[in-house]
């Protein structure tokens, strides 16, 4: 929900490792989705955010 609430605000699509991390797509090592993790499940890279260090700046909030 917090990726949402972000999303929503300001039109970005990212998460910080540590939500990121519970969806257990997430190399911890490389700090990025996990490629033979998302193809084993035929799920497309393109529908998952950036993954960002906790407290990044991912957009400004627009007027909507």
């Amino acid at each position: 929900m917090a990726d949402y609430g972000a999303y929503r605000l300001c039109g970005t699509q990212a998460t910080d490792y540590s939500l990121a991390s519970r969806m257990l797509l997430l190399d911890l090592k490389h700090k990025k989705w996990s490629q033979t993790l998302l193809d084993a499940i035929d799920l497309p890279i393109s529908v998952l955010g950036e993954s960002v260090p906790s407290a990044t700046l991912i957009g400004h909030v627009h007027a909507e």
